[in-house]
């Protein structure tokens, strides 16, 4: 009898140890988890800005290359308002500048061809989740597409003779997931007159097309 209660003795210890061994394994694997950094490469979705900014901290920033003659360079516009100006025109005249331009800057052209490629940001209100985008052209072909994640999606084209204003816009409203939007625009100009290009959009529930923020 008291051998076998002898016997049984070492069994239970053992099992306490297990049991002890295993609780630690448990609450380690516990502590490493909550702990442990996120995995390298990671990205969380987008996450859509709860708090107002100003008029003025939503406007556009407005960077473009532009390539004329064979020559590129990398210019900052105050907004996406842009008229390209011939120094001369075909018949060797001085151009005047464009009257139809609102607000804008002129940017002088002294050879061609001309091509213009515009990198546009800007913020959005929190109640602004979709718009249509597009722009008001002249004497120029336009591009027009919408950063989402790491592609960009066209969404309008157009074309407008020398002397004729056209407004191009996407023919339905774009969703915007992201509080900050990043807008492309493709433009080449046309030889014989003063071009110009403006960017617009039109919020879901506006009436009419306007500037983008900061040149509305």
């Amino acid at each position: 009898m008291s051998s076998e209660s002898s016997g049984s003795k070492p069994n239970i210890l053992v099992w306490i140890i297990s049991f002890v061994v295993c609780l630690g394994t448990l609450v380690v694997l516990v502590l490493v988890t909550i702990n442990s950094p996120v995995v390298a490469g990671y990205e969380a979705p987008p996450i859509l800005s709860t708090t107002e900014v100003s008029a003025q901290d939503r406007a556009a920033k407005v960077n473009a290359t532009i390539s004329q003659g064979g020559d590129s360079a990398v210019v900052t516009f105050p907004s996406m308002n842009v008229s390209f100006v011939p120094t001369k025109s075909s018949d060797g005249t001085t151009q005047a500048s464009p009257t139809n331009m609102k607000k804008g800057t002129a940017y002088q052209v002294e050879s061609f061809p001309v091509s213009a490629q515009f990198e546009v940001s800007f913020s959005v209100a929190t109640k602004t989740r979709m718009a249509q985008i597009g722009a008001e052209i002249s004497g120029g072909q336009v591009m027009i597409g919408v950063q989402l994640g790491e592609e960009v999606q066209i969404v309008a084209s157009g074309y407008a003779a020398i002397g004729e204003t056209r407004t191009v816009m996407s023919p339905q409203a774009v969703d915007l997931p992201y509080s900050s939007v990043v807008l492309t625009y493709e433009f080449t100009p046309l030889q014989d007159g003063v071009s110009w290009i403006r960017g617009m959009w039109q919020p879901t529930g506006a009436d009419k097309a306007s500037g983008l923020p900061g040149d509305d």
